[in-house]
């Protein structure tokens, strides 16, 4: 309990500085500090003080029903600031012995906050109402057949279940209780609260090599996490249980703070969020949120002012010189970059795996094109790439659909966010004057999710990664349903 309780104080000493740091940020002063402290306070001392996972889940559901105001889009956004809060927590619910649902964080905060709002969003638009809604629901219906092939009926259910739960639920929510751009800013707003944190909880992981969820994982769920190092160096998550997943998250953080820059005074203390966004992703030592995160900061260096550009070289220059040049942490992270660094170690090792499991991937897919194949670890081609532990890391997301769901499923997937893109595109076209911060958001955003479907190159987008890309799309949705009904309403 004396640990827990002492991981519980470092994490509100952290958490607590990080959304006054991001409210201070904004002249209008429109995001609800106290509300998040309140819930974000609360938040960890019910998960660090409970020794029970249904005792935890059934007070933060009286808790943010207590605290959450009837405004729709506040519970998307409080939604959005939880889901990097806490880890999966996962725990298998059964019902007269037979598995019902695997229960987690991110499905908990969905059956609480964003179940209850289903029927009003269909109300407001109906299903197919909006441009992405058939392409999502398709991939939904074909993950949801395939899955059912070679297992029971209860199993089917279950898959059923989880998919509507990670998939559906979230699209069909989100872009329907979104209706303003003021709205969009507010969820933006607190998803940058929350992802501020992580990254500040990732450094101090770092400084002081020690996990602090590592106590209420185990009580909660009689589980263990698993630190993993890199070149020596303790490679950082936070709450989101592994390295990949967190620098994703803050690479998505790095697109955020770009949406909302616009919005900010122009004070230096304003460029700590981003300090924090990017010194926790660096400490994952995950090289494809470093890629993400270089194709984020590219695209703003494009799209700016060339004096913008210059003072936030300069800026960058002065605080990522000394680290990468004097520091272990940087030296390290110099080598560990794929064809810059020597050859022989761990992080080249890693390269190699990819190439091999791009390989071996190809081989079976051409076994089984169209729908790929439930029996993957069957396959001599993927036995011989199995881990001694007897792992299949699918690292590349496409190679996973490619081989479970086929070209069909691959092709589904790509086809959601080219249009996904194109849409925002079009929103872009048509939001508000030249250089109003709606045409940036859409910019920024453009870059952020084409940067996220790089790094899913080098990871699986399961779990909270997929969760943020399928929140995307749901965003993107509303915003071009604003646009068009603000056009509708100026006729």
């Amino acid at each position: 309990m004396v640990n827990k309780i002492i991981a519980l104080t470092y994490i509100l000493m952290l958490g607590v500085p990080a959304i006054l740091l991001v409210a201070s940020a904004f002249a209008d002063r429109d995001f609800d500090e106290k509300r998040a402290i309140a819930i974000f306070a609360f938040t960890n001392v019910l998960g660090f003080l409970s020794n029970s996972y249904w005792l935890f889940v059934g007070s933060m559901s009286v808790l943010l029903y207590l605290t959450l105001p009837k405004q729709k889009a506040i519970r998307v956004a409080a939604f959005m600031f939880l889901f990097p809060l806490m880890p999966s927590l996962e725990k298998l619910v059964l019902i007269g012995g037979v598995p019902l649902i695997q229960i987690s964080w991110t499905r908990f905060l969905i059956l609480i906050l964003l179940l209850p709002m289903l029927a009003d969003a269909l109300a407001h638009r109906a299903v197919f109402r909006l441009p992405l809604d058939k392409y999502v629901l398709a991939f939904s219906a074909l993950l949801i057949a395939l899955e059912s092939r070679d297992v029971s009926f209860t199993a089917s259910m279950r898959n059923a279940l989880e998919y509507s739960l990670d998939i559906l639920l979230p699209y069909l929510v989100i872009s329907r209780q979104i209706r303003s751009w003021d709205e969009l800013r507010q969820v933006f707003t607190w998803l940058l609260a929350g992802l501020t944190f992580l990254g500040m909880l990732n450094l101090f992981e770092t400084i002081r090599n020690w996990h602090p969820h590592h106590g209420i994982v185990n009580e909660l769920t009689n589980t263990m996490t698993r630190s993993v190092s890199r070149g020596g160096f303790a490679r950082a998550f936070g709450p989101m249980d592994k390295a990949s997943a967190s620098s994703f998250a803050l690479a998505l953080g790095c697109g955020i703070y770009w949406i909302l820059y616009p919005l900010m005074q122009r004070k230096v203390r304003n460029l700590l969020p981003i300090i924090m966004l990017v010194g926790g992703l660096i400490v994952t030592f995950s090289r494809g949120g470093w890629v993400a995160s270089a194709i984020i900061g590219a695209g703003a260096a494009a799209t700016s002012k060339v004096r913008n550009f210059a003072k936030a070289a300069i800026w960058g220059a002065i605080l990522v010189t000394p680290i990468a040049m004097f520091t272990d942490v940087g030296q390290f992270a110099i080598q560990a970059l794929p064809f810059v660094g020597q050859e022989d170690t761990a992080e080249a090792r890693t390269v190699d795996y990819r190439v091999e499991l791009f390989s071996a991937g190809l081989e079976v897919a051409a076994k089984y094109p169209l729908f790929g194949t439930p029996n993957l670890q069957q396959e001599p081609a993927m036995i011989a790439i199995t881990q001694a532990s007897g792992l299949l890391d699918l690292v590349n997301h496409y190679m996973l659909l490619l081989l479970n769901y086929g070209s069909v499923g691959l092709v589904l997937f790509l086809l959601i966010f080219a249009r996904t893109l194109l849409l925002l595109w079009t929103t872009r076209a048509l939001a508000g004057p030249p250089n109003s911060w709606e045409k940036h958001a859409c910019t920024a955003l453009a870059f952020t999710l084409g940067a996220l479907l790089v790094q899913i190159i080098t990871t699986s987008a399961l779990n909270r990664v997929g969760l943020i890309l399928w929140c995307i799309v749901a965003i993107v949705a509303a915003m071009h349903s604003i646009t068009q009904a603000a056009i509708h309403k100026s006729r």
